[in-house]
């Protein structure tokens, strides 16, 4: 089968689809399947993966996502489906349907309420109190737009039941077009784990450790503005990859072991000649939040340091 996969971020820039695309495209190719990838991307031509990836330059986002559509409409032509991991998916589906190909869209998230969201549309409201109310007309129009494209698509997929939950019974999505397929994760499976909930957490505790909720972490999340400036920050960066041999300062680099950027930490240790590479146990993405004394000892013990 031929894949065509396309992405709103691609390595070196950060973001989840640049750590799922490669993963997702590898995992195809060494089961016998051909994909090509086009994706946004800050570097003209990424190289290093095993199938071929056109990058669409940074530009005004609309010139950008025209130029996606035309790509996405010549490259259909090859593909037996088209995936598509990207929210603000109107033209990229709108091509494939143009040459009468199967799209699948990856989704993590009600579009229409990130939309809302990161533009003050929605009045601050979370996504399950965006479900069913009205803000007048912009929204309106996106919710309208989003449900035509999800309408184009020959499947839907969710990373969870509650999305899944928004699509079917809010949207009226076909409960047999949106299906669930959970983020991989590649930590030990819950048979293989002899510690309850509570003796994890107790075990967690004795260390010094207290676990934060998660309203705590989904803050960050929350301020779309800090958000937003983070990533902005980042555009136009240059990659650093090759710079990192140069380095002579003892360096640290630890990473979770059931961080999805693990692969990534773990190469960017070996650019550097004097990294230490450290895996840290029992937590993931956002171990400084997770697991702050823990982070707090690793980084007071390597310059040195009383915790």
């Amino acid at each position: 089968m031929r894949v065509l996969i396309t992405s709103p971020v691609f390595p070196p820039d950060l973001g989840g689809p640049a750590v799922y695309v490669p993963s997702i495209g590898r995992f195809l190719m060494d089961r016998g399947h051909e994909v090509r990838v086009i994706a946004f991307c800050s570097e003209e031509q990424p190289s290093g993966h095993p199938f071929p990836v056109q990058a669409i330059p940074r530009g005004p986002l609309p010139i950008r996502y025209l130029r996606a559509f035309f790509a996405v409409l010549k490259a259909a032509a090859w593909a037996d489906v088209v995936y598509v991991q990207e929210h603000l998916a109107l033209l990229h589906v709108l091509a494939a349907r143009l040459r009468r190909r199967p799209v699948v869209i990856r989704i993590m998230v009600d579009g229409a309420w990130e939309i809302a969201h990161r533009k003050g549309w929605a009045r601050g409201d979370d996504i399950v109190k965006f479900q069913g109310r009205s803000y007048g007309w912009r929204v309106g129009l996106t919710r309208a737009l989003q449900r035509r494209w999800w309408g184009w698509t020959t499947r839907i997929i969710c990373c969870s039941e509650f999305l899944r939950g928004i699509l079917v019974n809010e949207h009226g999505v076909p409960a047999d077009k949106a299906v669930t397929v959970l983020n991989a994760y590649h930590g030990p499976r819950a048979s293989d784990v002899p510690e309850t909930r509570e003796a994890a957490r107790a075990a967690l505790a004795a260390a010094g450790q207290s676990p934060a909720p998660a309203e705590r972490y989904w803050r960050f999340y929350e301020d779309r503005e800090s958000a937003d400036a983070m990533h902005r920050a980042h555009e136009g960066a240059p990659d650093l990859t090759e710079p990192l041999g140069a380095v002579q300062a003892p360096t640290l680099i630890a990473c979770g072991a059931y961080d999805e950027n693990l692969m990534e930490a773990q190469r960017i240790a070996a650019w550097v000649p004097p990294a230490r590479f450290h895996l840290m146990p029992m937590t993931g993405h956002g171990s400084p939040v997770y697991r702050p004394a823990y982070v707090a000892a690793l980084l007071a013990a390597h310059f040195g340091r009383p915790a």
